[in-house]
């Protein structure tokens, strides 16, 4: 079936207004539905509002505590600690990088690491915040709980989470160029995607239980691994995030005695205009990007992008033609919704031409 589509301003109000019928605070329920649907708009589906009930379902079991406030618990100069006390991730991590902002214009660098979060949704979303305050932001996450999702390199035991890595750096043209990717070929969330759409995955992307190769999506559910991007080198980052994210953040490893459900994450901001004139960094930025658009494109290919351009197209045309979203989801979440006494938005019709794929 084809997806529906819905206006970006009725899905955040839709995804909100279901966040506060199961309790949540004006001002959480609108975060969240923001960082959601934020996500589909720039193309990536795994993190947008396909994760609506997923979080409902974790407000009811108690992993999300509504009543929790992210609290710094360790504030030593240009570094910090944040206890997220299970809260919606969005809310939480909001709050590291805002510290980890502030921290920086004071000492020209800082680190901050966030614990205890409930999923924290699309990492890219906090360091583009530095970003946008004329610094450079990183973060690296450890998404690994009891169960692991990820192979590393040679073995076929999941003992990784998919543990993203994010950067973001300011351009004077105000493209940021930014990359957000999990350190396995895939996000999980884009095989929660692909199951719910009925479709199958390229090989390479997953391992059933037995170890071997499978385009199923639903293999994962039942104990197969995703395997790291790049082999050895997607592993090696794994293991970079999950020290930084949870040995040094304190979210803990599955290596470690007590380990915390939910995400670790390390944010560390640098002060762009420390180093050097921040116009001469913004600028430096802009003409290398600039350079790499213009590069000849190899066959086939439309256009040459930087890293941030995808998401910037998809959510110009998703604005336009609204955001599509698998019948599936939608259906559960509409579900979800009613069960709560929230009525769904209408939903537009389809574009005469297809938007362009992120």
């Amino acid at each position: 079936m084809p997806p529906v589509r819905v206006a970006a301003r009725d899905l955040t109000r839709f995804v909100a207004a279901t966040f506060r019928a199961a309790g949540a605070t004006d001002e959480d329920a609108g975060c969240v539905a923001g960082a959601l649907v934020a996500a589909d708009l720039a193309g990536h589906a795994s993190h947008g509002v396909i994760r609506t009930a997923a979080y409902l379902e974790a407000i009811d079991q108690g992993s999300i505590d509504l009543r929790a406030r992210p609290e710094l618990v360790g504030d030593d100069g240009a570094t910090a600690r944040v206890d997220a006390h299970d809260c919606f991730g969005q809310v939480a991590g909001r709050f590291a990088i805002d510290v980890a902002i502030r921290k920086a214009r004071e000492h020209g660098v800082a680190s901050v690491g966030l614990f205890r979060s409930a999923h924290v949704g699309r990492l890219g979303d906090y360091v583009e915040l530095a970003a946008e305050a004329g610094m450079i932001g990183l973060g690296f996450c450890t998404a690994t709980g009891a169960a692991g999702r990820v192979a590393p390199f040679g073995s076929k035991e999941p003992l990784f989470g998919t543990n993203p890595f994010a950067a973001a750096i300011p351009s004077a043209d105000g493209r940021t160029v930014i990359c957000d990717f999990a350190t396995s070929v895939v996000a999980e969330g884009k095989l929660r995607v692909a199951l719910h759409k009925g479709e199958s995955i390229p090989l390479g992307w997953l391992l059933n239980d037995a170890g071997e190769p499978t385009t199923d999506p639903g293999d994962h559910y039942t104990g197969g691994p995703l395997l790291t991007f790049g082999a050895h080198k997607g592993s090696a980052l794994a293991v970079v995030a999950d020290l930084l994210g949870g040995v040094l953040a304190g979210n803990g490893t599955r290596a470690l005695p007590g380990l915390v459900s939910g995400n670790g994450v390390l944010f560390i901001v640098i002060d762009a205009g420390r180093l050097r004139s921040l116009a001469d960094v913004l600028a430096g930025v802009a003409a290398h990007a600039e350079m790499i658009r213009n590069a000849a494109p190899a066959p086939g290919v439309e256009a040459v992008m930087v890293p941030g351009d995808p998401e910037r197209r998809a959510a110009a045309d998703y604005e336009r033609s609204g955001v599509p979203i698998d019948a599936a989801t939608w259906r559960a979440l509409t579900e979800a919704a009613a069960a709560r006494g929230v009525n769904a938005p209408a939903c537009v019709p389809e574009p005469a031409e297809e938007p362009r794929p992120p």
